[in-house]
């Protein structure tokens, strides 16, 4: 017997006593060659049971593996392959606002085959691979969004604002479930790969996720709803006008820095968001007096002289600079 490879040439070593005789078939193999990714053996037929010199090739088998797919650190799904399997890597899906990049071998057994941390695109074949793997899905923000300081937030609390682009229609923005306002007013507009933004929802959120990690923008849901638009009219009451009493309550939203007993946690996020009522400095999301002589002006349009001057000290307390333009108000 010539044990030879799969090829067909003999091998180097040709175990112990391959001369035999039909009588006495006695014949120590040697070491069957390693394959990767098979399991190798002799075959128990066509070797001594046949008479005269013969060539005896070993026999192959793929073994089986596993490649597992994870997302951040949770095992999503298996696949069971062999070196001989067609398989392709899958598209990794069902994160929010992130958009799956490519995947990377995070764990594995075969560095020959699936080397650590080299990345692998989905689409590609398993084909000629072996070996147990982990794959960790790779990700990038699929969203355009920035959070900015903000002053007439809450102590504590920061603007978010993402780009109305991103949802599809007849969908709105949430943040860990609270909805989000939509505008088209300039002043909210962020920059994106494309250019600036046309619309944007925005909300105020939790200083501390002023660098928003994975988990907190995955927060940021489509959800369906019909968009709910602010009005940066300075109605702070809502009482459906401009009143001194709303360039009051802008005024000391400023003089306190919003961390006034009264002002903290009385005013709802849309009544905050809706004294910016200044646009002469855009996009700095800065509360400023030009806010409350905004307010002013609009009462001095929408509203008699004497009827301004009346709801001015109806309500006891004003702002100093809207007490010096009420009093310029000719009689």
């Amino acid at each position: 017997i010539t044990f030879v490879d799969e090829n067909g040439d003999p091998l180097s070593e040709q175990g112990t006593d391959p001369d035999y005789d039909i009588d006495d078939p006695t014949v120590v193999p040697p070491a069957v060659p390693e394959k990767p990714g098979y399991s190798g053996e002799w075959p128990t037929t066509g070797m001594t049971d046949v008479p005269g010199d013969h060539n005896v090739k070993p026999v192959y088998t793929a073994i089986g593996y596993t490649i597992t797919f994870v997302t951040d650190g949770d095992p999503i799904a298996e696949l069971a392959y062999t070196i001989e399997s067609t398989d392709v890597l899958p598209v990794a899906t069902g994160k929010a606002n992130f958009a799956f990049v490519t995947w990377k071998v995070t764990a594995t057994d075969t560095e020959d085959s699936w080397a650590s941390n080299s990345t692998i695109n989905a689409g590609t074949p398993v084909t000629g691979r072996y070996g147990n793997v982990t794959l960790t899905a790779q990700w990038e923000v699929a969203i355009t969004y920035e959070v900015n300081s903000y002053k007439y937030a809450d102590d504590g609390e920061m603007l978010l604002i993402v780009d109305a682009a991103n949802v599809g229609d007849g969908k709105v923005y949430t943040y860990a479930g609270a909805t989000m306002y939509y505008t088209e007013d300039a002043s909210y507009m962020i920059s994106t790969g494309s250019g600036t933004t046309t619309a944007v929802y925005f909300t105020l959120i939790p200083a501390t996720e002023n660098t928003l990690t994975d988990a907190q923008i995955a927060n940021i849901e489509a959800v369906d709803g019909t968009p709910e638009t602010i009005t940066y009219d300075g109605d702070i009451n809502g009482d459906g006008k401009i009143t001194i009493a709303d360039a009051n309550v802008i005024y000391q939203m400023l003089a306190q820095d919003s961390k006034g007993a009264y002002y903290t946690g009385q005013l709802n996020v849309e009544q905050r968001l809706a004294a910016d009522l200044d646009k002469t400095d855009a996009a700095d999301f800065h509360g400023s007096i030009k806010d409350v002589e905004a307010a002013v002006a609009i009462v001095l349009t929408q509203t008699a002289k004497a009827e301004a001057l009346d709801e001015m000290f109806a309500n006891y307390v004003c702002v100093a600079e809207d007490l010096r333009k009420m009093r310029s108000i000719e009689a």
